[in-house]
């Protein structure tokens, strides 16, 4: 089968994304939305479907479908399977955007007719919130896209990844049982670990020492907690699906940490620095994927003068002898004196060259390779 009539059910911003991100490197595919009349107008408009369809119109915008994708919460994607079997054609393709995969991979094994296919599916481009209007066709690119067939391989599994890998997405199977498990452990125990160690901080913490205490936190502090912004629904609902499985790894937390406090008690620390070289030796084999980039990159730290067109210069100078510049941050400002930039290239030898240049031209800087924290979740 061919895919050429895609139907997406909710079209916030990853819905709207997938809507995008199909038609930028698909055109030829027809995308259908279903959701609410103002936001089917808005989606429309940007370009992300074809056609648009109110929720009580399921008949009409899946009757044609080849692959229909489910883009709303974690309930919203198991309230509305059981509704759409009734109108799915033959021989057709759903998959999701689920964070959890077991139950909502349960429920479509129940509700969905034989001949037609689920396989879930997780997109791994963080928390979206804010709606159609934030949509990018690009936040697949180069990010890790899991699919979770039901089925061992089926041949649809074909026929679907083709797809994802097109919109710049890195595709991944695997098993929904242990998705579930690697993302509660990986994922949301963190995220519980960083609720319990905030309250922990700041719950008797007298109120002038507040500032003091996210001073000495610094960026690390930041990162870890950052993920606390999202609205407390969003987590909820992916922990209550995946409960089990971070109850059993918390357990399991609880035992090490007990271990760590042990080894630090007893006179010999031999056991405590086993532990951390064990920690450290599992790490180390984590790639640090950094804003898309598959490979560690190579940074340079950059002291520019705090005046207009600065930037614009540094960055001129390093185009116009050819080199490519993968990422670019401002770092620290001390303002009406110096700014601090952070510039990433895929290479050692090219950091260095630019580097040499940069000196050339009278800047100054230092060079890292990326293996630090600063933005990974």
């Amino acid at each position: 089968m061919e895919i050429k009539n895609v139907t997406i059910i909710g079209l916030g911003t990853l819905g709207g994304s997938l809507g995008l991100a199909i038609k930028k490197f698909s055109p030829e595919i027809i995308v259908t939305g279903i959701d609410k009349a103002s936001v089917l107008v808005r989606a429309k408009n940007l370009g992300a479907i074809d056609n648009g369809c109110l929720y009580n119109e399921l008949n009409v915008g899946l009757q044609n479908a080849d692959l229909v994708i489910l883009a709303t919460s974690i309930r919203g994607i198991q309230d509305i399977l059981p509704k759409i079997a009734l109108y799915l054609k033959d021989g057709s393709i759903v998959t999701d955007t689920g964070m959890t995969k077991r139950q909502i991979c349960e429920i479509a094994k129940k509700s969905l007719r034989d001949n037609i296919t689920f396989i879930g599916g997780h997109p791994l481009v963080g928390y979206k919130r804010g709606g159609i209007g934030l949509s990018n066709p690009y936040i697949f690119s180069n990010n890790p896209y899991i699919l979770t067939p039901i089925d061992e391989s089926p041949s649809e599994l074909d026929i679907l990844k083709p797809l994802i890998e097109s919109i710049g997405a890195r595709v991944f199977v695997m098993n929904p049982v242990i998705h579930d498990r690697l993302m509660g452990e990986i994922n949301s125990v963190l995220q519980i670990i960083a609720i319990a160690h905030t309250n922990s901080i700041f719950c008797d913490l007298d109120e002038g020492f507040i500032d003091v205490a996210t001073v000495l936190g610094g960026e690390r502090f930041r990162n870890f907690s950052q993920p606390l912004l999202v609205e407390p629904y969003y987590w909820e609902e992916v922990f209550k699906s995946n409960l089990d499985v971070i109850k059993n790894h918390i357990e399991k937390l609880n035992k090490n940490l007990k271990k760590i406090i042990e080894s630090l008690d007893s006179e010999d620390t031999g056991d405590f620095y086993k532990l951390y070289e064990k920690a450290k030796a599992y790490i180390s084999k984590v790639p640090m994927y950094k804003k898309g980039f598959q490979s560690k990159l190579h940074y340079l730290y950059v002291t520019i003068e705090d005046k207009p067109g600065s930037i614009a210069k540094l960055t001129s100078i390093i185009a116009e002898k050819g080199y490519d510049i993968r990422d670019i941050e401002l770092v620290k400002i001390k303002e009406n004196e110096v700014v601090l930039i952070k510039v990433a290239f895929k290479s050692q030898s090219i950091a260095s060259k630019v580097g040499k240049l940069l000196m050339e031209k009278g800047y100054r800087y230092n060079m890292y390779i990326s293996y630090d924290f600063d933005g990974i979740y």
